[in-house]
């Protein structure tokens, strides 16, 4: 594992109708430098829309080079909301790193996305909630 943490390999993906979606056929993972596992599930759907449009022209498209791994974390944690927002944005940093882009460039990317992507708070699950009121 380098400093900024590792991939479980390369994400496989299957291309959908649409021509933007991308369904995992496997789990992926990443291992951030505290340890912390962040797993994406086979069958998730992901696009990379949760890396702004505005970036692309700038740092480039959500699947192109070393950031490709971080934008499929990044867009599972975005729809998912089980994270808090500001953690997810620093995996994305994190795994930017561990994919191998340059500080300079990764801190554009963080930049990007803590500016223009959703902030949310995390809420109880209402299926912990009803599991923990049989107790």
């Amino acid at each position: 594992m380098n400093k900024w943490g590792k991939f479980s390999g390369n994400p496989k993906m299957e291309l959908l109708p649409d021509g933007r979606d991308m369904r995992l056929l496997e789990d992926f993972s990443y291992q951030d430098r505290s340890g912390k596992v962040w797993t994406v599930p086979a069958g998730a759907v992901v696009n990379g829309a949760n890396v702004p449009g505005i970036a692309w022209s700038v740092v480039g498209g959500p699947w192109d080079g070393p950031h490709r791994n971080a934008s499929v974390l990044h867009d599972w944690y975005c729809a998912t909301r089980t994270e808090p927002w500001d953690n997810v944005q620093l995996m994305f940093f994190e795994a930017c790193m561990a994919g191998g882009m340059s500080e300079k460039k990764a801190t554009q990317w963080f930049l990007m996305v803590k500016t223009f992507c959703p902030k949310w708070e995390v809420e109880e699950s209402p299926k912990v909630a009803v599991e923990e009121s049989n107790k």
